[in-house]
């Protein structure tokens, strides 16, 4: 059985929130596509993806990072050749090494099927 693929409509929203002007916008559309999204690897892509960018405000950024601890706990599963080396990079940074360090603990906690 497939499982059930989120409303296409639904993700290009909540993408375009996390893209948009609005940091309360951004960070509800972070924690529903994290929370509701049954592809875990789509949204730990996407997570990642908002990491990455610089251009993202500060507050979002760090909330994808926390993001991907969450994915660990609710999936119980994470990719650590993708994940684990983002967030150990992250360890260095003043802004990001806290919350990277809690990231960390929950995929070490809960993620017991990792890639």
């Amino acid at each position: 059985m497939d499982p059930v693929q989120p409303d296409p409509a639904w993700r290009a929203a909540m993408l375009a929130a996390v893209h948009g002007n609005g940091l309360a916008e951004a960070t509800d559309a972070l924690l529903s596509l994290t929370y509701h999204d049954p592809d875990r690897a789509w949204v730990e892509n996407i997570l990642l993806d908002v990491v990455a960018d610089d251009d993202i405000e500060m507050q979002v950024r760090s909330l994808a990072i926390t993001c991907l601890g969450h994915l660990a706990r609710i999936h119980r599963e994470v990719n650590r050749k993708a994940v684990l080396p983002v967030l150990q990079d992250l360890m260095q940074s003043s802004a990001f090494g806290g919350i990277a360090q809690d990231a960390l603990d929950d995929i070490e906690t809960y993620a017991l099927r990792s890639k």
